[in-house]
């Protein structure tokens, strides 16, 4: 199996449950604070209009789904039950369809792989995320002179 490729990015920029978001995990505490440990691949379905109006009156508590999050729902699938209570904090970004690949994993009675599936990742410094971005949309990776002056006086975090 290929490894996915996941980059992170800032929750400002992506924060809802599409599928291929990688989010924490939490158990029920009140301060709903995130596990340090757990984490977890958003697969979910795809939805229809009426489907995430439906869920904006039954379990968002009037809540409302920007544009962005409809277009996602409705096309390639998430959990947006999942949405304003879970910290999503990145995004798979290659191989996507290592998602269902992983959800098909034959499990036993207590709904844990059978054999154990390992996954490696790699935080991207911002540098390699702009990058891969760059990539993904065509474009030629950065990596001139200036470009390096200038991420300098930049974070390396992304």
């Amino acid at each position: 199996m290929e490894v996915p490729v996941i980059l992170f990015r800032r929750k400002s920029r992506m924060e809802f449950h599409k599928k291929g978001t990688i989010g924490a995990a939490r158990d029920n505490n009140p301060a709903k604070a995130s596990s340090g440990s757990q984490f977890y691949l958003v697969q979910g379905k795809v939805f229809t209009p009426e489907d995430l109006s439906r869920l904006e009156q039954t379990r968002m508590n009037g809540k409302k789904f920007s544009e962005g999050q409809r277009q996602a729902y409705t096309t390639v699938g998430g959990a947006p039950h999942l949405d304003w209570n879970y910290t999503v904090f990145g995004e798979l970004v290659k191989g996507i369809e290592m998602i269902d690949q992983i959800a098909a994993v034959k499990t036993d009675k207590h709904d844990r792989p059978e054999v154990d599936q390992k996954m490696s990742m790699h935080v991207l410094t911002r540098r390699e995320a702009l990058n891969l971005e760059r990539e993904l949309k065509g474009l030629k990776p950065q990596t001139g002179f200036f470009t390096k002056i200038g991420d300098l006086f930049s974070s390396k975090d992304y």
